[in-house]
């Protein structure tokens, strides 16, 4: 405890040379600003994987079991799955096609689907923005929004899929722009008729219980249908997608970091003019009995402080900063008149942000522990002065 005092008087005393109080604002300054922008560009790279996780497995089934020319006899089929723990299993027929409205002609990819089944697999009633989940008339279609717009059709306009004329019933939001501009639902039964399956259909969607174990459930469902059938989980599905997210976070995590890398060196250096500034005061503690333990403990003491400090108030400035990142974005977009965040290219409409706890805690622990490595040197320099060399000049 009397090397944390000591430290703390340290830091608080008046400094002989203004320079070494500036040097320890600019460390903490330092620690601060990249502490601030580690958890500012970690908490929206898992913003980006949470929000693409949740519209994934919102949109598409959990696990997709496909067959060479279709699936016949489905419903045995499904009965046969659902002996396994799985929440709920709905036929699908897909595929590209040709929209056509009285504005643009657009290729999409077509679902069919029964929407009783539907919504236990996928969340797709939870997406409709305008109209309802319904198909009782045959000749509806339900549009992505940004779809509609790009056919510049409403509720109640016309557009034409393989020929066939279809009532725009619905429109649904999902919130990712790959799946709101480029996908349209229709009835199981229609869909059959514009893909020709006949009874068959090309895929059964199943939904389970935890979506993360849903490769272990696929690898279930594999071995009880055998190699006849193709079985896929979203997992698997969107691993090179996950897998890049993954990388660029570790990848920013560390170029981030060496910020505060940085900002250690100017701690290092503090210490040391400290250290030159002390001189005499580590004399006097060792000669009055304080080992070279001791006197290495306040050194480090005394960076950990300023290490401490900076990494407060950039935890706390960058867990705010982190939560109002949507609106500062906003607030820009607006000023300049741009689109700062771009739908199109990002798959999302909105910035996404998730500060989760076990990051900030891991960036909190990798920033103090380097500034406490960035002590060492200092404080072992110290804790090697002789008494009798600091005080003859003194």
């Amino acid at each position: 405890m009397i090397s944390w005092w000591i430290a703390f008087r340290y830091l608080k005393a008046k400094r002989k040379q203004k320079f070494i109080s500036l040097i320890t604002w600019i460390s903490i300054l330092g620690i601060v600003v990249g502490v601030v922008t580690l958890i500012t560009v970690i908490s929206v790279m898992s913003g980006f994987d949470r929000d693409l996780t949740q519209k994934i497995v919102g949109i598409s089934p959990h696990i997709t079991i496909e067959k060479a020319n279709g699936i016949d006899n489905y419903e045995l089929l499904m009965e046969k799955i659902s002996k396994l723990n799985v929440k709920a299993i709905s036929p699908l027929v897909e595929g590209p096609v040709l929209i056509t409205s009285p504005y643009a002609k657009l290729g999409i990819v077509l679902r069919g689907i029964n929407p009783k089944e539907e919504v236990n697999v996928t969340s797709i009633d939870k997406y409709i923005s305008q109209g309802e989940l319904s198909f009782q008339d045959k000749g509806k279609i339900i549009l992505g929004d940004e779809l509609a717009d790009r056919l510049g059709v409403a509720i109640g306009d016309k557009v034409t899929v393989d020929r066939k004329q279809f009532t725009v019933g619905a429109l649904f939001k999902c919130g990712m722009y790959e799946y709101d501009a480029n996908m349209a639902y229709i009835s199981l039964k229609r869909g059959q008729e514009i893909f020709s399956t006949g009874s068959n259909v090309h895929a059964l969607g199943v939904r389970i219980h935890d979506y993360y174990q849903a490769n272990k459930t696929a690898q279930e469902i594999r071995k009880l249908l055998g190699p006849l059938y193709a079985v896929r989980s979203w997992i698997e599905a969107r691993s090179n997608l996950f897998t890049a997210l993954k990388m660029e976070k570790t990848i920013m995590f560390i170029v981030v970091a060496l910020v505060i890398l940085v900002a250690t060196f100017n701690i290092a250096s503090t210490l040391i003019m400290i250290v030159m500034e002390k001189t005499k005061d580590i004399a006097i503690l060792k000669t009055i009995g304080a080992s070279s333990r001791h006197v290495m403990a306040i050194f480090v003491s005394v960076g950990s402080f300023i290490g401490v400090l900076g990494t407060g108030i950039g935890v706390i400035a960058g867990i705010k900063l982190a939560k109002s990142l949507d609106r500062i974005l906003n607030f820009l977009n607006n000023l300049l008149g741009i689109e700062l965040f771009s739908p199109r290219i990002y798959y999302l409409d909105r910035l996404p942000v998730f500060v989760s706890p076990r990051d900030v805690a891991a960036i909190t622990i990798c920033a103090l522990c380097l500034t406490v490595i960035a002590t060492l040197y200092p404080a072992w320099t110290a804790s090697r002065l002789r008494p009798v060399e600091a005080l003859r000049y003194e």
